[in-house]
């Protein structure tokens, strides 16, 4: 069992006391979803301020199975249950999940003695899919769009992440007009995102789509039908949750998905290009071979997310260690690798805040194959 904890500042509560709310809607006027079944709330029912919806916090987590340990001294909620463990930190303005900040539209209020916060962040961060029904004016929440770490340890990883693919196992061939990239896929690990990508790239959602962020020794990013990076969205219409996995590492050539903070997966998809560390993440993985025990990787200890097997192969080959635990990869690239290496070095309009790693002559995606593997 882990625990996920909620940290809610006094201020905070102390603000929403003096909060008038005169747009808020009864719940009559709103209803709750869990996979199609309405949610009814014995002491403070939801409201909709400012046009999103706020859910008692102990009454939602309580309705999606978790044991909630509320601590008034310390203004502390533990939420359990068997699978999950994030660390949420909530102020006036931010909601943060282990490490990430996701701007709070509405700030938590107290109402009736019930913390009340914004049922879409709060969810979507810690993984579960959310929608907003016009017609029957439901949030519906979706527990089959929520998934977990796999948190046991493999081994064999490396090599196993790195091996060709089976005669018959299924890949992607990303055709570019700069050349073709051969990627493995790994759906016994993310099962959600490779049938997220595989379902896009089959009904031809990625075709003529552009990398439109290319940052050298770093990796491609695509995926936006937009060509902006605020695009795309996942087949099923809303975010859907990460898969993190021991098995699965941000090595150089790993194929992962973007995102905007934990949850938040949609279309977008990143592959790693970095051949060598830089000198401050040199010094930072120096660090974590001395103390495993350094807190890292959003509030996490280092030796919990890597072993010395894989901080040496980041050391000796490249890839983006800081990114494991906080994006999934989903598929790795056994082939054509020069190509996404000539890729990452293609001229863009710069770095932020003058450019946004944008390259000056499109580098298109023209389809994306999904085929058999063939020796």
């Amino acid at each position: 069992m882990r625990k996920m904890k909620f940290i809610l500042s006094a201020a905070v509560l102390a603000l929403a006391l003096g909060i008038f709310m005169p747009a808020a809607l009864q719940a009559s006027e709103v209803n709750i979803s869990i996979d199609g079944v309405q949610v009814q709330f014995a002491d403070q029912e939801p409201v909709i301020v400012d046009g999103r919806t706020l859910v008692p916090l102990r009454g939602v987590f309580e309705a999606l199975g978790f044991t909630v340990d509320w601590d008034q001294d310390t203004l502390t909620a533990s939420l359990v249950d068997a699978n999950y463990e994030v660390l949420i930190t909530i102020d006036e303005d931010n909601f943060t999940a282990n490490g990430w900040e996701r701007a709070l539209d509405v700030p938590a209020m107290l109402m009736e003695g019930r913390t009340m916060l914004p049922i879409r962040t709060v969810l979507e961060t810690v993984g579960f899919g959310v929608a907003w029904d016009e017609d029957t004016n439901t949030v519906e929440i979706m527990t089959a769009l929520r998934t977990t770490a796999d948190l046991t340890p493999n081994l064999n990883a490396i090599e196993n992440q790195l091996a060709p693919p089976a005669p018959g196992e299924q890949i992607a061939i990303f055709r570019t007009n700069h050349g073709d990239i051969y990627v493995r896929l790994f759906p016994q690990y993310a099962p959600m995102a490779v049938e997220n990508f595989v379902t896009h790239a089959q009904n031809g959602f990625y075709d003529g789509v552009v990398f439109h962020r290319i940052i050298p020794n770093f990796m491609i990013q695509g995926g936006d039908p937009e060509g902006t990076g605020m695009g795309g969205e996942s087949i099923w219409g809303v975010p859907f949750g990460d898969e993190f996995s021991h098995n699965l590492r941000h090595m150089r050539g790993a194929l992962s998905m973007a995102n905007a903070g934990p949850a938040t997966n949609g279309s977008q998809f990143f592959i790693v290009e970095r051949t060598e560390q830089t000198p401050g993440h040199l010094d930072r993985i120096a660090g974590y071979f001395e103390n495993f025990d350094t807190p890292s990787n959003r509030g996490r200890m280092a030796g919990d997310i890597w072993t010395a097997e894989i901080l040496e192969w980041y050391l000796e080959h490249g890839g983006t260690y800081h990114l494991d635990f906080n994006h999934t990869v989903f598929g790795q690239v056994f082939a054509g690798q020069d190509v996404v290496d000539a890729l990452a070095i293609v001229e863009t309009d710069g770095p932020w805040p003058d450019g946004a790693d944008r390259p000056l002559e499109d580098v298109i995606i023209i389809t994306i194959d999904i085929v058999a593997f063939e020796e």
